[in-house]
């Protein structure tokens, strides 16, 4: 390898160097905002308040958003469903185990949530503060997550084990059924009043999808 050859290799990884670290710094600033952002009102949070949980200078936030309404836009535009998907990404979206699948998604999301209840109850919250487009964009990125799984409804409908069924409207209708659960016991902190164990959830949440409340023995079926 000549000298050219070289310095074009070094310049190369020095670039990728840069937007590593750019691409790390901004997560951390992200983290952060969101951090300070659900602990206090967004008009009370500070650029300083962010810098000081990032552990940065004001400045460095400035070189990486405009100012704190721009920092608030891009915390509620993160791939929410990035993070969705690191948890569910030891789980295998197909099989016939339908039941250990469910489960395995349901006991997932339930490691991601608690890992993140400032996020979740910062992205309920901070809904209020945005314009009809960046709270489309919002929503959009969480609900790709569905996406994989309405892949997994449509293969099971093919095999006939399913019935016939819309997979949008069944996605959300599972994720959403057991979300109810995390934001009660987490968000307005039923668990102080009502605990409901997730170990008890779980199997119950997946049993009602898979089977609904109506006994096989009634005779109205």
């Amino acid at each position: 390898m000549n000298i050219h050859s070289l310095f074009e290799v070094w310049v190369e990884n020095r670039q990728a160097r840069k937007e590593r670290l750019a691409a790390e710094r901004t997560e951390q600033i992200l983290r952060a905002a969101t951090r300070v952002f659900s602990q206090k009102d967004f008009h009370e949070a500070t650029i300083h308040d962010v810098a000081r949980e990032a552990g940065l200078a004001d400045g460095t936030i400035y070189l990486y958003f405009r100012n704190k309404r721009d920092l608030l836009l891009n915390v509620l535009t993160r791939p929410y469903s990035a993070l969705l998907l690191a948890a569910l990404g030891g789980a295998e979206i197909s099989g016939e185990d339908d039941r250990s699948l469910l489960a395995d998604i349901l006991r997932r999301g339930v490691t991601m949530a608690l890992a993140n209840v400032d996020t979740i109850r910062f992205f309920m919250s901070a809904m209020q503060e945005v314009d009809d487009q960046v709270r489309a964009e919002a929503f959009r990125n969480l609900f790709q997550v569905g996406t994989i799984f309405e892949e997994y409804l449509r293969e099971r409908i093919a095999t006939g084990a399913f019935r016939p069924c819309d997979p949008v409207i069944v996605s959300r209708a599972f994720f959403g059924m057991f979300m109810i659960f995390i934001l009660g016991q987490e968000v307005m902190m039923g668990k102080n009043v009502a605990p409901m164990p997730y170990e008890k959830v779980i199997p119950e949440v997946v049993e009602l999808f898979l089977t609904g409340v109506t006994s096989p023995k009634d005779p109205a079926r």
